[in-house]
Protein backbone atom coordinates (compact mmCIF):
# COMPACT_ATOMS: atom_id res chain seq x y z
CA UNK A 1 0.00 0.00 0.00
CA UNK A 2 2.92 2.34 0.64
CA UNK A 3 4.01 1.89 -2.99
CA UNK A 4 0.66 3.20 -4.17
CA UNK A 5 0.76 6.13 -1.75
CA UNK A 6 4.33 7.08 -2.74
CA UNK A 7 3.29 7.06 -6.40
CA UNK A 8 0.31 9.36 -5.86
CA UNK A 9 -2.44 6.77 -6.12
CA UNK A 10 -5.64 6.86 -4.12
CA UNK A 11 -7.43 3.64 -3.31
CA UNK A 12 -11.14 3.02 -3.63
CA UNK A 13 -12.63 -0.13 -2.14
CA UNK A 14 -15.82 -1.34 -3.83
CA UNK A 15 -17.16 -4.31 -1.93
CA UNK A 16 -20.16 -6.62 -1.91
CA UNK A 17 -21.21 -7.37 1.67
CA UNK A 18 -24.21 -9.68 1.33
CA UNK A 19 -23.62 -10.81 4.92
CA UNK A 20 -25.32 -7.59 6.01
CA UNK A 21 -28.42 -8.30 3.92
CA UNK A 22 -28.43 -11.90 5.06
CA UNK A 23 -28.28 -10.86 8.73
CA UNK A 24 -24.94 -12.62 9.31
CA UNK A 25 -22.97 -9.47 10.09
CA UNK A 26 -24.02 -5.97 11.15
CA UNK A 27 -23.27 -2.70 9.39
CA UNK A 28 -21.26 -1.71 12.50
CA UNK A 29 -19.13 -4.84 12.32
CA UNK A 30 -18.35 -4.22 8.64
CA UNK A 31 -17.49 -0.60 9.50
CA UNK A 32 -15.18 -1.84 12.26
CA UNK A 33 -13.48 -4.18 9.78
CA UNK A 34 -13.01 -1.35 7.31
CA UNK A 35 -11.57 0.87 10.05
CA UNK A 36 -9.12 -1.88 11.03
CA UNK A 37 -8.11 -2.25 7.38
CA UNK A 38 -7.46 1.51 7.20
CA UNK A 39 -5.36 1.39 10.36
CA UNK A 40 -3.32 -1.52 8.99
CA UNK A 41 -2.77 0.28 5.68
CA UNK A 42 -1.63 3.44 7.51
CA UNK A 43 0.81 1.44 9.64
CA UNK A 44 2.26 0.05 6.40
CA UNK A 45 2.69 3.58 5.01
CA UNK A 46 -0.33 3.49 2.72
CA UNK A 47 -3.98 4.37 2.86
CA UNK A 48 -7.42 3.17 1.92
CA UNK A 49 -9.09 6.37 0.84
CA UNK A 50 -12.69 5.56 -0.04
CA UNK A 51 -15.11 2.73 0.67
CA UNK A 52 -18.25 1.91 -1.28
CA UNK A 53 -20.20 -1.12 -0.10
CA UNK A 54 -23.27 -2.96 -1.24
CA UNK A 55 -25.05 -4.35 1.83
CA UNK A 56 -27.74 -6.19 -0.12
CA UNK A 57 -28.42 -9.90 -0.34
CA UNK A 58 -27.56 -11.18 -3.83
CA UNK A 59 -31.20 -12.23 -4.32
CA UNK A 60 -32.21 -8.55 -4.22
CA UNK A 61 -30.52 -8.03 -7.60
CA UNK A 62 -29.75 -4.42 -6.73
CA UNK A 63 -27.95 -1.98 -9.01
CA UNK A 64 -25.07 -1.48 -6.56
CA UNK A 65 -23.95 -5.11 -6.23
CA UNK A 66 -21.00 -6.01 -8.44
CA UNK A 67 -20.95 -6.79 -11.30
CA UNK A 68 -23.62 -4.10 -11.67
CA UNK A 69 -22.12 -0.62 -11.98
CA UNK A 70 -24.07 1.27 -9.30
CA UNK A 71 -21.31 1.77 -6.74
CA UNK A 72 -18.78 2.61 -9.43
CA UNK A 73 -21.10 5.22 -10.89
CA UNK A 74 -21.62 6.71 -7.43
CA UNK A 75 -17.85 6.84 -6.91
CA UNK A 76 -17.45 8.38 -10.37
CA UNK A 77 -19.93 11.12 -9.47
CA UNK A 78 -18.50 11.69 -5.97
CA UNK A 79 -14.84 11.70 -7.02
CA UNK A 80 -14.96 12.86 -10.68
CA UNK A 81 -13.41 9.61 -11.90
CA UNK A 82 -12.38 8.75 -15.44
CA UNK A 83 -12.77 4.98 -15.66
CA UNK A 84 -10.29 4.80 -18.54
CA UNK A 85 -7.57 5.95 -16.11
CA UNK A 86 -8.39 3.48 -13.33
CA UNK A 87 -6.92 0.08 -12.60
CA UNK A 88 -9.24 -2.32 -10.83
CA UNK A 89 -7.65 -5.12 -8.81
CA UNK A 90 -10.12 -7.84 -7.91
CA UNK A 91 -10.38 -11.49 -7.04
CA UNK A 92 -13.88 -12.48 -8.15
CA UNK A 93 -15.53 -13.04 -11.52
CA UNK A 94 -17.98 -10.27 -10.58
CA UNK A 95 -15.00 -7.89 -10.28
CA UNK A 96 -13.79 -8.75 -13.76
CA UNK A 97 -17.31 -8.41 -15.19
CA UNK A 98 -17.75 -4.99 -13.56
CA UNK A 99 -14.41 -3.80 -14.94
CA UNK A 100 -15.34 -4.98 -18.43
CA UNK A 101 -18.74 -3.23 -18.28
CA UNK A 102 -17.06 0.04 -17.33
CA UNK A 103 -14.03 -0.42 -19.61
CA UNK A 104 -11.52 -0.29 -16.75
CA UNK A 105 -8.16 -2.00 -16.78
CA UNK A 106 -8.47 -5.14 -14.66
CA UNK A 107 -5.85 -7.13 -12.77
CA UNK A 108 -6.92 -10.40 -11.18
CA UNK A 109 -5.56 -11.34 -7.77
CA UNK A 110 -5.33 -15.12 -7.71
CA UNK A 111 -6.15 -17.11 -4.58
CA UNK A 112 -3.14 -17.05 -2.26
CA UNK A 113 -1.32 -14.45 -4.35
CA UNK A 114 0.33 -11.48 -2.64
CA UNK A 115 -1.25 -8.09 -3.38
CA UNK A 116 2.22 -6.52 -3.83
CA UNK A 117 2.62 -8.24 -7.20
CA UNK A 118 -0.51 -6.55 -8.53
CA UNK A 119 0.37 -3.21 -6.93
CA UNK A 120 3.64 -3.15 -8.87
CA UNK A 121 1.63 -3.73 -12.06
CA UNK A 122 -0.74 -0.88 -11.14
CA UNK A 123 2.19 1.52 -10.75
CA UNK A 124 3.46 0.51 -14.20
CA UNK A 125 0.21 1.77 -15.75
CA UNK A 126 1.03 5.26 -14.46
CA UNK A 127 4.28 5.49 -16.38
Amino acid sequence: MSILKKNGFETIIVTNQAGIGRGIVSENTVQDIHSAMCDQARRAGGSLDYFYKCPHHWEEKCFCRKPMPGLFLKAQKDLCLDFSKLVFVGDQISDKEAAEKLQMKYLNLESGEKLNKRIIEVVKYKT
